[in-house]
């Protein structure tokens, strides 16, 4: 009686299992963890909301980007067009901010973003303070 228990219960393990598989349709790999094609779609409805690229992880020597333009009747490119980039690391400057307790965080942290900082990380410390990790683009 058991040894039947335990066999409609894999089989009932195994069904459910398949019917999840099945269940995940649009997925673009085959199997969980396995890295995906990169592929993005910029729609910009108005000239205004233009998105600016910046390419990381790119070696001087890699080969050319390539870029393929639709649905802009003002700009004719060809497809063997080439669009040359250049790999620029980004360069940061940190500081912290120390809060004292009692004080209004979302205060100092709007007065430092007003001048470009934007925050990594906040720890509370004794008796109460907060140290926030700032950075901002070094110019």
């Amino acid at each position: 009686m058991k040894n039947i228990i335990a066999i409609l219960l894999a089989i009932v393990a195994a069904g459910i299992g398949g019917i999840a598989i099945l269940a995940a349709p649009g997925q673009a790999t085959a199997r969980p963890g396995e890295i995906a094609p990169a592929r993005i779609w910029v729609e910009n409805r108005k000239k205004e909301e233009a998105l600016p690229v910046t390419i990381f992880g790119a070696d001087q020597d890699a080969r050319p980007l390539r870029v393929e333009v639709t649905t802009m009747p003002a700009v004719t490119v060809t497809p063997t067009t080439i669009v040359q980039t250049k790999a620029v690391r980004q360069q940061w400057e940190y500081r912290s901010m120390t809060v004292a307790a009692g004080q209004d965080v979302g205060v100092s942290l709007a007065s430092a973003g007003n001048d470009g900082w934007e925050a990594l990380s906040a720890q509370i410390v004794p008796p109460g303070a907060t140290v926030v990790l700032l950075k901002r683009q070094r110019s």
